[in-house]
């Protein structure tokens, strides 16, 4: 936001010091719960529906078609904040209907009740409701935090938010291992179990760890939910943004910078999605990983994330935006192939750390570009829509490759192939990259929050608009 804009006569006077305090430590402490409901519960969805028995390829599907649904929903925001004339009571709306979700499942998981279409009624809600949440709270807080304390501010906040879903992978992978034992997934529904009722009893002991799990992310998101409704929220609301239609922008794809970078990113979407959505089921049903290892590998990636962030944004203020998207895509090409080359577990930790570095190159490259090549006007229009596009290039991608472990039998060879598959499409989007032209300028000021946890990402984040430091701030000066 703009200084104009932050402290404009027109909102109202700048909060105290008392009232800004309290703001600073309810979103310092919001961001951490929500990220720790992240670690808790989403990332541990997939192994949910494994645990139910509702397959490998549902397992896939579950983290990102309900995402496509929800993408689509945010649309409904703008609508949603006129109606309720106020940023914050429609963020605190959509917080406490997306911690209802988890308490949804976790009273399924407990009583062994949920069919494939409630499992994924539940996980559609909860995106909807998340997603719904973003575009409100980039621009609320940007109202709260003043300018001149926003870069100190959101960066000590970004440390605390990736320690909170690193607490929370690990708290809930030592629950489920509590629950159901290290080797849980090596003794399902394998030749080693002493009978129909052991497996029985080890899958219904797993879906406890899942219920407590889940309880454990609502009452995290309620956490964040009080926390939100006790921070301030300046009268009247500001409207200040450029809306650029869909036609027009799908028209920028051949035309100018910002069109070439869409193209490139929705085709890595793709690419990228025929695999990932299948590592998890892969790990449990062919590597028979446990919880807690595979808890330590979601750690990895995102450990690898965190860690190379800081490297990462040093290369962009001094080479720009394009120099790290570059990076980030020829790293994730044979991302996906090394998951085919051993099952070693030391070996996959190495993997997962590097893997989680690409990830981080290419989201901040293409935030980046994005900021680089958008006027400052359009960017949460822009923003906004290229959400639902990167929603349903997911779920293409992951339809995509549904179908190609469905095909080949969900052998231990097709993922192989899936895999492979995956490298070889990524391979080829790369090649769009190359069409993306931009500006050599020092980019910095962005900073990530996240928005989801993924098997082989870390986390998939989203930008604070608020930590940008914009043109027209200097223009107000």
């Amino acid at each position: 936001m703009s200084r104009r804009v932050a402290s404009s006569p027109s909102l109202g006077a700048p909060p105290g010091r008392r009232s800004l305090r309290r703001d600073i430590a309810c979103s310092t402490s919001d961001g951490t719960a929500y990220c720790v409901m992240l670690g808790v519960g989403e990332s541990y969805l997939p192994a949910f529906v494994l645990a139910l028995g509702l397959g490998q390829v549902f397992s896939g599907l579950i983290a990102t078609l309900p995402m496509l649904a929800g993408a689509l929903l945010q649309l409904i925001t703008p609508l949603g904040v006129r109606a309720t004339k106020s940023y914050r009571l429609w963020i605190v709306l959509c917080a406490t209907a997306q911690s209802l979700t988890f308490f949804a499942l976790a009273c399924a998981a407990a009583f062994d009740a949920a069919p494939a279409w409630a499992v994924f009624t539940a996980a559609t809600m909860y995106w909807a409701t998340g997603l719904a949440c973003s575009p409100a709270w980039n621009t609320w807080i940007g109202l709260i935090i003043p300018p001149r304390i926003r870069a100190r501010y959101f960066s000590h906040r970004e440390r605390l938010c990736q320690a909170g879903v690193l607490a929370g992978i690990l708290l809930a992978g030592w629950v489920l291992t509590t629950f159901a034992g290290p080797d849980y997934s090596t003794k399902l529904g394998t030749a080693g179990a002493n009978s129909v009722t052991s497996e029985i009893m080890l899958r219904q002991s797993i879906l406890r760890g899942f219920a407590v799990v889940f309880g454990l992310a609502g009452l995290a998101r309620t956490v964040c939910t009080v926390l939100l409704a006790f921070q301030s929220e300046p009268r009247p609301l500001p409207h200040k943004h450029a809306a650029v239609s869909a036609q027009e922008l799908f028209g920028r794809v051949r035309r100018s910078s910002d069109g070439k970078l869409l193209a490139y990113a929705a085709a890595m979407a793709i690419a990228t999605q025929i695999a990932q959505p299948f590592f998890n089921p892969y790990m449990r049903t062919h590597l028979h990983l446990g919880e807690g290892r595979c808890a330590i590998l979601l750690a990895a990636a995102f450990l690898g994330r965190v860690l190379a962030l800081p490297w990462l944004g040093r290369i962009a203020h001094r080479s720009g935006g394009l120099r790290v998207l570059t990076l980030g895509g020829l790293t994730l090409v044979p991302a996906a192939g090394l998951w085919a080359v051993s099952g070693d577990f030391r070996f996959l930790i190495m993997t997962q750390l590097i893997v989680g570095a690409a990830w981080a190159a290419h989201e901040l490259g293409v935030f980046l570009l994005f900021l680089e090549t958008m006027p400052d006007r359009e960017r949460t229009s822009v923003l906004t829509k290229y959400n639902v596009l990167n929603s349903f290039c997911i779920a293409t991608g992951s339809v995509l490759g549904g179908w190609l472990l469905e095909s080949h039998g969900r052998t231990a060879g097709a993922y192989v192939t899936l895999f492979l598959v995956s490298s070889t499409a990524r391979a080829l989007a790369l090649l769009l990259v190359w069409r993306i032209q931009s500006p050599l300028t020092r980019s910095s000021g962005l900073l990530l929050q996240p928005l989801s946890v993924r098997p082989d990402a870390g986390s998939v984040d989203q930008p604070i608009l608020a930590s940008i430091r914009q043109s027209d701030d200097k223009a107000d000066k």
